[in-house]
């Protein structure tokens, strides 16, 4: 890409907003109200003040430089985005909801990318299923009941 330039997404898929963990929201708000709250359309790292993006080889020179100064180990931004497809995998995110996050065009794209890390026993998820069918394994406590249950 080239300096101050913009270009279009890959696919219609890649058109989205974001979701954001809400740790990540405070550490971008508080990150806002340093710049002096921006408006809403201004980059949230612009290059050189200019309010332009920062030219690509620039962000990776300061991405690599916030490793060092946090003590991390040397990594790409691209390996953030399979951090987060995998913890929220791990999470319990299903496919089609990481698929709209991540942008892909469809779920097998997502599934083909991030399978291995669907974990492939269902034990768990068969005690939950049972408990669902048959509610055993866990009380279900009317609010009546549960409100009793809080005044003790």
């Amino acid at each position: 890409s080239q300096y101050g330039v913009f270009h279009e997404p890959k696919t219609q898929a890649s058109r989205r907003a974001v979701p954001m963990l809400p740790a990540l929201a405070t550490i971008l708000n508080k990150h806002c109200i340093r710049q002096g709250n921006p408006e809403l359309e201004a980059l949230l790292f612009p290059g050189d003040g200019d309010g332009k993006p920062l030219h690509h080889t620039n962000l990776i020179r300061e991405f690599r430089s916030s490793l060092v100064r946090a003590g991390l180990k040397r990594t790409n931004l691209h390996s953030l985005r399979h951090t987060f497809a995998s913890v929220m995998l791990a999470s319990g995110a299903s496919i089609k909801a990481l698929q709209r996050s991540l942008g892909h065009s469809n779920a097998s794209q997502t599934l083909n990318t991030y399978s291995h890390l669907i974990q492939e026993n269902l034990g768990d998820s068969l005690l939950r299923a049972n408990i669902a069918f048959t509610g055993d394994g866990g009380k279900v406590l009317s609010i009546q009941e549960r409100r009793q249950v809080k005044k003790k």
